[in-house]
């Protein structure tokens, strides 16, 4: 059982912070793009609720690629958007 001294730990987080350590975790997720993702989609939810109006699966996949990030104004590009979508639109937990 977990104990109130490791939950304490967290009680200052925002949600915002939470959700950007949570893709941070990742392979591939840099600081920054998880800045820009937060910066767009600020919670969980609303990036779920971005995911729900879209029209097609490629559109849920492709959601996050075109998010620029950096001094160089990369994109995150379709990989990571597609990997944070599966990750999120899946029923399974691995």
């Amino acid at each position: 059982m977990l104990s109130i001294k490791y939950f304490k730990k967290f009680q200052n987080w925002t949600v915002t912070e939470m959700f950007a350590r949570q893709i941070m975790r990742l392979r591939g997720l840099s600081v920054e793009r998880a800045s820009a993702i937060v910066q767009v989609y600020p919670t969980l939810r609303s990036l779920l609720s971005a995911y729900e109006d879209c029209d097609t699966e490629k559109e849920r996949e492709l959601l996050l690629s075109r998010i620029y990030y950096g001094v160089s104004g990369k994109t995150v590009g379709p990989a990571i958007s597609k990997t944070i979508y599966k990750l999120y639109s899946s029923d399974v937990l691995v």
